[in-house]
């Protein structure tokens, strides 16, 4: 119970950190990835940097909370299926 209160009380700053990453993610493809060297794979290379930044930044960020709130956690088991069921839920809720 502790452990969903936490993750709720956490998840509007999980939501900022997640889009101050993907703008950094957007301006640092823009400055790395030159036009002149990188030719007719400029866009392309760009959309991939700035789709790949958030994702492993957002996992180190996840490993960090998990590491900290060690403490509170559920039992593994409780707390795969209650991640699954987020994530059924989370597809069900998408389309």
């Amino acid at each position: 119970m502790l452990w969903s209160a936490a993750l709720i009380v956490a998840l509007p700053f999980l939501v900022a950190v997640y889009r101050k990453l993907e703008s950094l993610a957007l301006l640092l493809a823009e400055v790395s990835v030159q036009p002149a060297k990188a030719g007719r794979f400029t866009r392309a290379i760009r959309s991939a940097i700035s789709g790949l930044i958030p994702i492993v930044a957002m996992f180190g960020v996840f490993l960090l909370v998990a590491a900290l709130s060690g403490g509170i956690l559920p039992p593994f088991g409780l707390m795969v299926g209650v991640l699954l069921c987020a994530l059924l839920l989370l597809t069900v809720l998408w389309r």
